[in-house]
């Protein structure tokens, strides 16, 4: 019997939600999972050596592992990508032997392209079998990066330097580089875009809508923000927002208020988290809102739904308990699909952005 999401995309494609996950132990190995909701399992797809080990940033949206990241004895964090010379891919980007430390990295959904921020000479690289561009910035990046829907450029928070961005100072402006080299600032950093101490906000990537025309992004408000009124301790130490960018004029507008978390693939709705949600009691506790982008209608959703990732197809989202489970929920009706899934010991909420995606599998 095919699953929910095999019968939503039609037969041959399943969409499945998959991890690499690094064992615990001296040795750096790894596994590629697989979180199946019909057993409530982990199915594991792969297990790594030591030495080199598949990472889901270097897949494309079919699934298919493009690159392996290896180990160097004396960069055990961030060694070489290489290729899988068997199949398509952006060889002539790693063509030169100094190209190393390439983090942050991502695959774009088409598997054609790459791009990763080379620490040692702070250079933006991007490109493809045809063409490789490296842009010089003085900037500090180390948030993931999110490409657009039709491969054809990338959107990631930037900060002036390292000391505006660590765990209690973020300091981000938002940035888009297309694959002709060509580098926009779209949202300038600031004191009044900086997210407040202790969030783990700028982990998640800015998010596309699906013509491309705007970016949703997280950003901080002015200390004159009548949203400064949210009474909300548990919510963060200052409140954050949900904001959109055009892409073309620079034009910037509210969406809600909160920590933006995805967009639906239609571009009907926005779900963000935390969020402030008002309680019975009158008080504000954090939960995760949707936001209808043609009326700005809000809705509150189940307090399960935490940290939500959506699914190609918009059918599905992942979310990460803090019983340190996946569960996953239909959006027709947003009740649990399946069964919860427990995930590995010692797996961090920050790994979720990086380290965790959905794929469709033909």
């Amino acid at each position: 019997m095919p699953s929910f999401a095999q019968a939503e995309r039609g037969r041959g494609s399943e969409e499945r939600f998959i991890a690499t996950v690094r064992l615990p132990g001296v040795e750096v190995v790894r596994e590629l999972h697989h979180f199946d909701p019909s057993t409530g399992e982990v199915v594991v797809l792969d297990r790594s050596g030591s030495r080199e080990f598949p990472d889901v940033r270097f897949m494309d949206q079919q699934g298919r592992h493009l690159a392996l990241r290896r180990r160097e004895a004396e960069m055990p964090l961030a060694g070489r990508i290489e290729l899988d010379g068997q199949r398509p891919g952006p060889h002539r980007v790693f063509a030169e032997p100094e190209v190393d430390r390439m983090e942050p990295a991502a695959l774009s959904p088409d598997g054609k392209s790459i791009v990763f921020f080379h620490a040692p000479k702070n250079l933006l690289v991007i490109g493809d079998d045809k063409e490789i561009h490296r842009v010089a910035t003085d900037w500090a990046l180390a948030r993931p990066f999110s490409w657009s829907p039709d491969s054809s450029q990338v959107a990631f928070y930037y900060a002036p330097s390292s000391w505006e961005d660590d765990f209690n100072i973020q300091q981000h402006g938002v940035a888009v580089l297309s694959l002709n080299g060509k580098l926009r600032e779209l949202v300038k950093p600031s004191e009044a875009t900086a997210t407040p101490t202790n969030s783990c906000a700028k982990d998640v990537p800015p998010g596309w809508g699906r013509t491309g025309e705007y970016l949703y992004y997280t950003g901080g408000l002015k200390r004159d923000d009548p949203a400064w009124q949210y009474d909300c301790p548990t919510y963060c130490h200052s409140p954050t927002a949900t904001w959109r960018v055009n892409i073309k004029t620079g034009q910037v507008e509210r969406i809600g208020m909160g920590t933006f978390a995805c967009v639906s693939p239609d571009e009907e709705y926005v779900l963000i988290y935390p969020s402030p949600k008002p309680a019975a009691d009158g008080k504000w506790v954090i939960g995760t809102t949707m936001v209808r982008l043609a009326t700005r209608e809000l809705t509150y959703l189940s307090d399960e739904i935490v940290f939500p990732r959506i699914s190609p197809s918009g059918k599905l989202v992942a979310c990460f308990s803090p019983e340190q489970e996946i569960r996953l929920f239909t959006t027709s009706d947003w009740r649990q699909h399946g069964k919860a899934i427990p995930l590995p010991e010692g797996v961090p909420l920050e790994s979720w952005t990086t380290s965790f995606r959905w794929v469709v599998m033909e």
